[in-house]
């Protein structure tokens, strides 16, 4: 009696069903990609010094991220109970961090002066840089930290140049 064919769809609907079905998997995919990054935002912190600290040696620090949200670093000389802070650095995002898969990347290094090594003995330390994100989806990733242990010489002959 009745006569359920479905009634084809014209071409153009077929057309645009079809875009947005690709529209969709491709920001499904992109999403994807931005979770990942969201989630593992540090991905390589170095340091490089030379094995003796002394007043003028050079300490570098290379960072790289996922770029999808502001990294800040804090470089630190540690002895026992004693630290400093050697200097601090900071890494933006990029501004379209959804859509922009590049890891971004910077180089910082210091001289250490007197001042900065006054206060610590001749011996064992620790350079440390502690790299911490920002909160994505309401979770602060655990911060990253290298440690580069490191001999102090300390000259204490002149107490005048410490400053």
């Amino acid at each position: 009696m009745f006569d359920l064919k479905p009634t084809p769809e014209s071409k153009p609907i077929v057309i645009l069903k079809l875009g947005f079905a690709v529209v969709l998997a491709a920001l499904f995919l992109i999403g994807i990609v931005s979770s990942h990054r969201a989630y593992f935002q540090v991905r390589g912190l170095g340091i490089k010094s030379d094995q003796e600290l002394v007043a003028g040696s050079n300490v570098s620090i290379s960072l790289t991220t996922s770029g999808r949200t502001t990294v800040d670093v804090r470089v630190e000389l540690i002895q026992h109970e004693r630290s400093t802070t050697l200097f601090n650095m900071q890494l933006r995002g990029s501004e379209l961090a959804f859509f922009d898969p590049r890891p971004r990347s910077a180089q910082n290094s210091i001289t250490v002066t007197k001042a900065q090594l006054a206060g610590f003995e001749k011996g064992k330390a620790v350079i440390r840089a502690t790299a911490v994100g920002r909160p994505q989806w309401g979770r602060l990733p655990p911060p990253t930290v290298t440690d580069f242990p490191i001999d102090i010489q300390v000259d204490r002959e002149d107490p005048k140049e410490l400053y």
